[in-house]
């Protein structure tokens, strides 16, 4: 029975099926400084814009006032509130702001650089990577004989 570390083990892992690796260790380290994110950030602050635009067309919809005289001879006014009409401008208001808050983070994801530490952490990580994947395979030839 042969006990290994978790570094070995990766490597085994590694060797056994490369994609399934790969596809785990890129979910690990997310890449930053990613330039087309400034892009859907300028998509979303449009879109935001219209969702503002077409909630400021329908709030008035939903109010209506009716004036009506009475026997008096004063005219009595009255409000009309519409509610799907106002729920709908607040519902496209509070869309405009999640669309200016994702291009908040969006462009703070296109304009982040990785710091210089955690690339060398991560230079450091590939280099003990490397060296147990040419350890496993001297190591493995020298076992089975």
């Amino acid at each position: 029975m042969s006990v290994t570390s978790s570094s070995e083990g990766s490597a085994v892992e590694e060797r056994a099926d490369p994609a399934r690796y790969e596809a785990r260790t890129s979910r690990q380290e997310p890449r930053l400084n990613q330039p087309v994110r400034a892009l859907i950030a300028a998509s979303e602050v449009a879109l935001a814009g219209v969702a503002l635009w077409f909630a400021f067309r329908l709030w008035p919809q939903g109010i209506t006032e009716i004036q009506m005289p009475i026997d008096s001879g004063e005219v009595l006014t009255m409000t009309r509130f519409h509610g799907d009409v106002i729920a709908a401008a607040i519902g496209l208001g509070v869309l405009a702001s999640l669309f200016v808050l994702d291009a908040v983070r969006q462009c703070m994801l296109a304009v982040r650089a990785r710091p210089a530490r955690a690339e060398r952490k991560r230079k450091a990580r590939e280099r003990e990577n490397t060296d147990v994947t040419a350890q496993g395979t001297s190591g493995s030839s020298s076992a089975a004989a």
